[in-house]
Parts: C-alpha cells; sequence; structure tokens
C-alpha cells in the first residue's frame, strides 16, 4: 500500500490557512466589529429591560440576529469573496494541490472556512443575544420556549452562514470586483423590484419571515 507523502498537507491545517486569509480582508474586520457591537447593544437594552417588571427579551434577541444577519454576514461574505478570488489567481492554490491536495478537497476546505468565519461573527451577535435572552427569563415556565428559540435560531445561523459561504466560494471564481459585484446584485435588484414594480421573494422578505417564525416560538 502506498504510503502517504510526509508533505501532504493536512485538510483542516489548509482550512485553518484559508480562514486566516479570509479573516485578514478588511470586511470581515468590520463584520467582526458590527459583531461586537451588536452584542454590546443587545445586552445593554437587555439589562435594563431586565430591571424593570415586564419586558421582551426574546424580541430584542430576535432582532438582535436580524441586525447581524446584514451588518456581519453581508461585509463577511464580501471579504471571503476578495480573499478567495485572491487565493485563486495565486499560485499558493496550485502548489498546495500539487503537494497532494486534491481539487474537490481544497474546494471543500475553502468552503468550510468561509462558513467558520461568517459562522463565528454571526453566532456571536445572534446566537449570544439568544441565549442572553433564555439566560435572563423571569421564570422558569420561560425557558422551554426561549430554549426552542435558541435552537431554531442556532439552525437560522448555521444556515445562513452555509449560504453565505457557497455565495463566497461560487462568485469568487468570477474575481474579487465581479463577484462582488454580482453579490450586491443579487441582493439588490429583487429588492429594488419587489419594491417598485414586482412582487418578488426577495432575500429581505425570506429572512424577515424566518424571524418572525423564530420570535413565534416565544408564545406571542
Amino acid at each position: 500500500m502506498a504510503q502517504a507523502s510526509p508533505t501532504t498537507p493536512s485538510w483542516r491545517a489548509f482550512e485553518r490557512l484559508m480562514a486566516r486569509r479570509i479573516t485578514a480582508r478588511s470586511g470581515v474586520r468590520f463584520a467582526s466589529f458590527a459583531s461586537a457591537l451588536v452584542t454590546g447593544i443587545t445586552l445593554s437594552l437587555m439589562l435594563a429591560v431586565r430591571a424593570g417588571p415586564r419586558g421582551d427579551l426574546d424580541g430584542i434577541a430576535v432582532r438582535g440576529l436580524g441586525w447581524a444577519s446584514w451588518l456581519v454576514v453581508l461585509p463577511a461574505t464580501l471579504g471571503a469573496i476578495g480573499a478567495l478570488a485572491e487565493l485563486r489567481q495565486q499560485d499558493s492554490l496550485t502548489t498546495f494541490r500539487g503537494l497532494g491536495l486534491i481539487p474537490a478537497r481544497s474546494e471543500l476546505a475553502l468552503l468550510s472556512a468561509s462558513c467558520r468565519v461568517v459562522a463565528a461573527r454571526l453566532g456571536l451577535a445572534g446566537g449570544s443575544a439568544l441565549f442572553l435572552a433564555l439566560a435572563l427569563s423571569r421564570s422558569t415556565g420561560e425557558l422551554p420556549r426561549r430554549a426552542l428559540q435558541l435552537l431554531a435560531g442556532s439552525g437560522y445561523i448555521l444556515g445562513l452562514s452555509l449560504t453565505a459561504g457557497l455565495v463566497a466560494l461560487g462568485t469568487s471564481s468570477l474575481g474579487a470586483r465581479r463577484g462582488r459585484w454580482l453579490l450586491l446584485l443579487l441582493l439588490l435588484v429583487p429588492m429594488i423590484a419587489s419594491e417598485r414594480w414586482l412582487d418578488v421573494v426577495d432575500l429581505e422578505q425570506v429572512l424577515d419571515r424566518l424571524l418572525d417564525r423564530i420570535f413565534q416560538l416565544g408564545g406571542r
């Protein structure tokens, strides 16, 4: 049986290297800042509401998740597109493949890295908001509903992160500039058309409906 070459890169090591390259992009740094900002605002609002006799903690949590869906995911995806497009134009990806990392596994590593970068920042802002709503519940009767919201929100975060990773992987093959413009067109054209001419489904509507479902799990 043929032995693997000691120079063959680990898939995990390659994925971590790609994640670091994506994280270094300015768009992802802005997403990190936005994630921390949303987390801080959400926590402040929850503590203020929690100090009173009544308050809509889960509403604040879902609203924070909605803020993060745009302030975090969009710049992080744009940053990932730039990083992956730049990587495809360099010799480093060809070098890794020449060392034994087959193309399918390298593309999977790029997808995994993109999803991980987006999920980490979206999870900090949105996931922590839902967890805080659970932790700050006023009574044990609220815990099952808040736990269900947290579970549904986690699925929402994973699904949106996977979508962002797939979009970044696909559009980056067109180059950084074209890929970013394509993403913006895919987002803006349906939104503008829906507002002015046609009743078409756009990403904003889809996310709003999903967030409404998560909020309704709280029993309201």
